[in-house]
């Protein structure tokens, strides 16, 4: 990496780099970032030009264009050394995240969804220890794709009588995490952990909600950095329909999602149980 970024100030409005590897070069972009932030994550093909300097600092020679993927910003630069131009991607990954309040997470919840469709289930691959049909989809408002939020649903093969669970997804530090689901046929819940409040040890039943409303006054990094469990707090679903279509609709209502009718009944396969 070249060490010309800790002299940047010095450089900017087309100063030439005295270090090594650029020297001689002319320093044409000079991109003030905020370390908190965003970083700098370089692949290099050949001598390096480019650099992340202290406070974030982010130096560039010669700008050759860009390319936007999912919150990664990819920019091309060159620097013609002995007559040949080199390339260099710069990857600028956001690091400040895109949620930062339980608050901002239930607006995400109540805020009008569409599942981007076609969906297919995917069956599991029982070699890899799988056991569940799983589906995902990306969510929008209609005009864009929401960031960072996802849609996933899972079941057992063998029929909607088993386990099935339909969950609102987040991205927090750099993963997904449920920010609120709904579980049929599931384990019992019984809200047992203090953050519960006037629900602890009320029964959820096996059939249930976790509202992101109910984990209001829980920190968004405590409710979801996993010292919690995931989602400690649900409440109980006393009218969910047997028929697959029904629940679907009734799950959509809970999440805020308008189309998961547009999900078809998966092709359930005979129960096997063992001799």
């Amino acid at each position: 990496m070249c060490a010309c970024t800790d002299r940047l100030s010095g450089l900017i409005g087309g100063g030439a780099c005295k270090q090594a590897p650029c020297a001689g070069s002319t320093v044409i972009a000079a991109v003030p970032v905020q370390a908190k932030d965003q970083a700098a994550k370089g692949v290099v093909s050949g001598a390096g030009g480019v650099a992340g300097g202290p406070g974030g600092w982010t130096l560039g020679l010669q700008v050759g264009g860009f390319a936007m993927e999912g919150n990664s910003l990819s920019i091309i630069v060159g620097r013609a050394v002995r007559g040949s131009l080199l390339r260099i991607s710069l990857g600028l990954r956001r690091l400040a995240e895109l949620f930062r309040s339980t608050q901002e997470l239930i607006a995400v919840l109540q805020r009008p969804k569409l599942l981007v469709t076609p969906v297919v289930w995917v069956q599991p691959v029982t070699k890899l220890g799988q056991r569940q049909m799983t589906l995902t989809s990306s969510l929008w408002d209609g005009t864009a794709t929401i960031q960072g939020v996802r849609f996933s649903a899972s079941c057992s093969p063998e029929g909607f009588d088993l386990p099935v669970h339909v969950t609102l997804l987040a991205e927090f530090r750099g993963k997904p995490r449920a920010i609120a689901r709904v579980d049929i046929n599931g384990q019992r819940h019984e809200n047992r952990h203090k953050v519960c409040g006037s629900l602890q040890f009320s029964d959820a039943g096996v059939t249930h909600f976790h509202d992101t409303s109910l984990h209001a006054d829980i920190e968004i990094a405590q409710l979801l950095g996993g010292s919690l469990g995931d989602l400690p707090i649900a409440r109980p679903i006393g009218d969910m329909p047997e028929d697959f279509s029904k629940a679907m609709e009734k799950c959509g209502e809970l999440l805020h999602i308008g189309n998961l009718t547009e999900i078809e009944e998966p092709q359930w396969q005979p129960r096997q149980f063992p001799f």
